[in-house]
């Protein structure tokens, strides 16, 4: 078992209190951000943020163009 499987920083009291993300996992949905900062940033109508503690791993990107790609987190469904 992944330590992320028991790692609290992952844990939701809501999860998907806003819905699912419709826009697709893996290396064939590429996404272009579309402005924001590692607190708060977007695309395709979706808003995201990243994890306080992993704002040092997002300090290089370009806000307002990257491309990303999001993989699901095998470990974590969000229900715990």
């Amino acid at each position: 078992m992944s330590p992320a499987r028991n790692d609290a920083h992952f844990d939701l009291d809501h999860p998907w209190a806003h819905g699912h993300f419709p826009g697709g996992f893996g290396r064939e949905h590429r996404f272009r951000l579309a402005g924001g900062g590692p607190a708060r940033f977007w695309f395709g109508g979706s808003n995201f943020s990243v994890a306080e503690f992993d704002f040092a791993y997002f300090n290089d990107w370009l806000w307002d163009r990257d491309e990303i790609v999001l993989y699901d987190e095998p470990d974590r469904d969000g229900s715990t």
